[in-house]
């Protein structure tokens, strides 16, 4: 099935086009930020110009973030800045803390082709695997 275009809202900042992953990626994609790494559990919509991720654990400050993603011996490495964050919490009567968080995260422009190659790989790297 192909990627779904993402209508853009009003509100949003990212004004690029895009493309809602359906599929985990082939590799792996690490979010890396001065003092830790943290899993990538999810993919919900990228441009060349940014991300949407649902992180494992919930991320202690807006800054700057490294993403890199590895398949078949490549590797590809992209700097960016958190743009905003979204903590998930569970409701309910037996729901305690956070469960991970959305982020968003801002591509930086002085190296769009690695940035291009990022979006590439993710596109052309989809299994037929659905996200849980």
């Amino acid at each position: 099935m192909p990627a779904k275009q993402l209508k853009l809202k009003p509100e949003e900042r990212r004004r690029a086009r895009r493309t809602e992953l359906r599929h985990k990626p082939k590799g792996k994609l690490y979010f890396c930020t001065k003092l830790q790494n943290i899993n990538v559990l999810k993919i919900r919509d990228i441009s060349p110009f940014g991300l949407c991720l649902l992180l494992e654990q919930c991320v202690d400050s807006i800054g700057s973030v490294r993403l890199k993603y590895v398949h078949n011996g490549i590797q590809i490495e992209v700097s960016g800045a958190i743009a905003w964050r979204n903590p998930v919490t569970t409701s309910g009567p037996r729901s305690f803390g956070t469960y991970g968080c959305w982020v968003g995260i801002f591509l930086q422009p002085h190296d769009i082709d690695a940035n291009f190659a990022l979006y590439q790989a993710l596109m052309e790297g989809a299994m037929s695997e659905p996200f849980s």
